[in-house]
């Protein structure tokens, strides 16, 4: 899948159907629509997020040993604060998992 192409088409398709509600049938305010929407940017961004979930993974961090020293899993795991706090409990994300892996134990030094 082309993922650009599906962004621009998504975008194109809001649009679209923004005009086709609030100037159906005339084409002044068609355009005049179509140029606000595109040069007043009234659209947020397409969002995408909820359209491809992440893969939690069957290890929980504690498990991580092979990544990460036993000490530093302790220390995250302690840590008061829940915005910065990793709990040992919790199941990473498959692709959190493959990024420290190769971050951490690549022979790329």
């Amino acid at each position: 899948m082309n993922f650009k192409n599906f962004y621009f088409n998504t975008k194109q398709r809001l649009k679209d159907s923004i005009l086709s509600l609030w100037a159906t049938g005339d084409d002044i305010m068609q355009n005049y629509f179509a140029h606000v929407l595109e040069e007043e940017n009234l659209l947020a961004e397409p969002v995408f997020q909820t359209t491809f979930p992440w893969q939690t993974a069957s290890q929980q961090f504690k498990e991580l040993t092979n990544i990460f020293d036993e000490h530093f899993i302790n220390n995250l795991d302690k840590i008061k604060d829940e915005n910065y706090c990793f709990p040992k409990s919790r199941h990473p994300y498959q692709h959190q998992i493959e990024s420290w892996n190769a971050l951490l134990n690549s022979n790329n030094s």
